[in-house]
């Protein structure tokens, strides 16, 4: 090759790390009823992920349980699983227990990290059920995701690719009761691409401009 085209191919290169992702990754996100390493809690436990913000009676933050009204197989159709299970308020976190829930408007939250991440790369995907309807808010703004009826039979699919912010991003979770019991159970997963640290890419543009200034030195001489 060429020492001018060393020089070219050198430069272009460089363009090319300059511009493009590194990798795909993984988000770390879960879904609802898992401890902190996605692993199934007890029926009755703390969900380590998800937070209730609000709902009737429920002034501020309180923790969401694992319910498992119903039985093991949690509610009818969408049963609990081993990526997700049903989470409700406190008083529905037992077995089969029967509790019922005052009817209105539920709001539980979870939160993530896309530092890192180029947000145009993205995408959140999986399923939710509720008892009753529900809507889904990404950092407060709606996503146009709804579910209207008695929703809690099966699963509904679900993907969120926009509305990304850079660091941490929240997901908010609307259910409304209609009487009897209420909750809401998600499995959800996402992926997107990492960008480079400045760090290193100084340091490859760095090596790429020092060959490149060897192989232009050489020519000359």
């Amino acid at each position: 090759m060429r020492r001018s085209s060393q020089l070219i191919f050198a430069l272009v290169v460089l363009n090319w790390l300059l511009a493009s992702p590194v990798s795909a990754e993984q988000v770390t996100i879960f879904g609802t009823g898992l401890d902190a390493a996605g692993n199934p809690l007890e029926y009755g436990s703390v969900d380590a992920n998800y937070v209730l913000l609000s709902g009737p009676g429920i002034t501020g933050p309180a923790p969401a349980y694992v319910n498992g009204w119903g039985g093991s197989g949690g509610w009818w159709g969408a049963g609990n699983t081993a990526t997700s299970q049903w989470i409700g308020e406190a008083g529905l976190g037992c077995q089969g227990c029967g509790g019922y829930s005052p009817v209105g408007d539920y709001f539980y939250q979870t939160a993530f990290s896309l530092a890192g991440f180029d947000l145009s790369t993205v995408v959140l995907t999986g399923q939710w059920a509720t008892d009753n309807e529900g809507a889904i808010y990404l950092n407060g703004v709606s996503t146009g995701i709804t579910l209207v009826g008695d929703t809690f039979s099966s699963f509904t699919p679900l993907t969120i690719n926009s509305g990304f912010q850079p660091g941490l991003n929240t997901l908010v979770f609307y259910v409304h009761n209609d009487g009897g019991p209420t909750g809401l159970q998600v499995q959800i997963s996402g992926t997107g691409s990492q960008v480079p640290e400045p760090s290193t890419l100084v340091l490859l543009g760095s090596g790429l401009v020092a060959l490149a200034g060897a192989a232009r030195r050489k020519f000359r001489r």
